[in-house]
């Protein structure tokens, strides 16, 4: 018979649409519209199914100072680029040694490098959270980079920390002497916490150093 002489199963019968939900790959939840018509196919008529997803309801509400943030990312971005080939300079001082704040800040002013820059963004990754980087800070005497770790030497510990979720924070007992100390920690490798400690514990101007680690959990601490 000819195709045209036949009609669709279900003629007569509109074929009403339908809604669902369901999540999306990126963790959102989604409304998705589901629709069909038949078509002519191997001489038969044959349902063909589609989804298509609604228009999101989700509402994202804006810092207040959503706009001074924008301006402040625009400013840094502007100054990564213009200042490229003297962070990179410092990064490769960074990769081979700890270096401190101040010192990485006068090199930068005699570069000619504004003097509101943000040191800390030299190391600085995309998932980093400052949360923990700034509590450190607030009680460091000196801060050092180096390479993607942040070490602040404090009143009675130094802490070594990636300021990550996930990541260990590593505290040693405060030697006499810091420097030696930098030294030392560049020449060990964290795959072994136990090694760490001995090592450092044994160096030069370390007696009766200790050495713990604290692994962060899935969020922060109050």
């Amino acid at each position: 018979m000819d195709r045209s002489c036949r009609s669709p199963p279900g003629l007569g019968r509109h074929l009403e649409p339908t809604e669902a939900s369901a999540w999306s790959q990126d963790g959102g939840q989604r409304d998705l519209h589901q629709s069909g018509k038949y078509r002519w196919h191997r001489s038969d008529w044959q349902l063909v199914r589609w989804e298509t997803a609604l228009p999101s309801r989700l509402e994202i509400r804006l810092p207040s100072d959503f706009a001074q943030q924008v301006e402040a990312a625009k400013r840094t971005y502007h100054r990564f680029g213009q200042y490229s080939p003297v962070l990179d300079k410092i990064r490769a001082l960074v990769e081979r040694k700890p270096m401190e704040k101040t010192e990485i800040e006068r090199m930068l002013s005699a570069m000619n490098v504004p003097g509101d820059f943000d040191i800390a963004q030299i190391s600085w990754r995309p998932d980093y959270d400052s949360f923990f980087y700034q509590q450190f800070c607030r009680h460091s005497r000196r801060i050092y980079l180096f390479r993607d770790e942040y070490i602040f030497e404090l009143d009675r510990v130094v802490v070594v920390e990636t300021p990550q979720l996930g990541n260990a924070t590593y505290l040693f007992t405060k030697p006499h002497s810091v420097d030696a100390f930098l030294t030392a920690y560049t020449r060990v490798s964290k795959d072994d916490f136990a090694v760490i400690g001995r090592i450092l514990g044994r160096s030069s101007g370390f007696l009766g150093g200790s050495f713990t680690s604290a692994i962060r959990g899935p969020g922060r601490r109050n």
